[in-house]
């Protein structure tokens, strides 16, 4: 018993002796590691230049006061004397402009050719460029759309669908004019540049005449012309080309779908050449349902007297079935007395272009909303 004793205390004090040991080796190498760290931290950045150790002074050179040069140095300078000066080295040799005018109201890019076959001529009016507004705006961006005409001939006229806010539209559409050879070099093809506005009468940014005998040959050719660039040049005070002699119209549109009826409410005309101080001249509009060619029914407003008569006067009609609003269309006459004095047409693009194809459809795309918009007689 007594020698077990012996043995268990030898045992502890040797444990005890190799884990002080140990501890004392470990202590040795987290100092040295310590030290590494510190002398590493402590080393100096060789660099290959010399460091400044002052920051060189800002000096002032010259300040203007009164009419001597002062230097801050402390030493007065003698002024110039002015007429030593040659104003003809400082001249401004930027080019006088004022009498070139830069300001352009655009450009129209379109290519014609001639089908002896059918006697047409094929008009492909491509695009625009740089296209101003004619009225003042902070936008110079207009909604542009173009009206063809071959003139002599001023009641046929074609008109493109309206680009929303740009100044350079891409149009890609045809007109066709039948005219036959033989008077074709005196024709002159006008396209009327205009500015459309929803609620307010259209301006015309500008035109262009285009007299067919100026590429005549290459016309009659079986391709056509090449593509050819015109600018666009001011109508002055003939602006939109007299069509606001004819008259415009605001009238609005509603598509009510669950009722199957569109109504049409004539708002007011004006520029319809009604003479102030008579009695003889009476206006009236005439509303005509078209459904697929034949005219269904036909409404008539009051007749009114009065320069730009006012008419505020609503119409529905009836819709058969669904499919019948694609092959609707609404022709609206002005008559004065019993003169026709001009037509509009709204209804889907199978039958008709530009602003009445667009009021269609601004109509179609808000059921229940009444669709208020200007049209020019035609």
């Amino acid at each position: 018993m007594v020698v077990f004793v012996i043995c268990a205390a030898i045992a502890i004090v040797v444990l005890l002796s190799v884990v002080a040991a140990l501890n004392f080796i470990r202590k040795r190498q987290f100092s040295t590691h310590y030290k590494r760290i510190e002398d590493k931290d402590n080393e100096k950045p060789a660099f290959n230049f010399v460091v400044p150790t002052h920051v060189p002074k800002t000096v002032k050179l010259q300040e203007y006061g009164g009419d001597d040069v002062i230097d801050t140095a402390g030493g007065n300078v003698e002024a110039i004397d002015a007429n030593l000066i040659d104003p003809e080295l400082y001249k401004d040799v930027t080019k006088e402009t004022k009498n070139i005018s830069t300001i352009t109201r655009g450009w129209l890019c379109f290519n014609v050719r001639y089908e002896p076959e059918t006697q047409s001529l094929i008009v492909d009016l491509v695009r625009g460029e740089k296209i101003r507004q004619r009225k003042t705006s902070v936008s110079s961006s207009a909604t542009p759309y173009v009206k063809v005409c071959l003139l002599p001939d001023k009641k046929k006229k074609l008109q493109t669908k309206t680009r929303q806010k740009t100044s350079n539209p891409l149009f890609n559409e045809q007109f066709i004019f039948s005219c036959p050879l033989f008077g074709l070099k005196e024709r002159t093809l006008r396209f009327t540049v205009c500015d459309f506005d929803r609620f307010s009468r259209q301006s015309s940014v500008g035109r262009v005449l285009y007299p067919l005998l100026e590429n005549y040959e290459n016309i009659l050719k079986e391709g056509g012309c090449e593509e050819i660039w015109r600018e666009i040049e001011d109508c002055g005070n003939s602006e939109m080309e007299n069509s606001c002699i004819i008259g415009e119209v605001l009238f609005s549109l509603q598509y009510l779908p669950a009722a199957k009826r569109v109504a049409i409410s004539i708002i007011k005309g004006k520029g319809f050449g009604i003479e102030s101080n008579t009695k003889k001249q009476s206006v009236h509009v005439k509303i005509s349902m078209i459904v697929s060619g034949k005219t269904v029914h036909v409404r008539k407003t009051t007749k009114k007297s009065i320069i730009e008569p006012v008419f505020n006067e609503s119409f529905h009609f009836d819709l058969h079935d669904d499919d019948s609003l694609e092959h609707t269309t609404l022709d609206v006459t002005v008559v004065i007395n019993k003169d026709v004095i001009g037509q509009i047409f709204v209804g889907p693009s199978m039958y008709v272009t530009g602003t009445g194809l667009e009021h269609w459809q601004s109509m179609i795309n808000s059921p229940r909303n009444a669709v208020a918009m200007w049209h020019t007689l035609s």
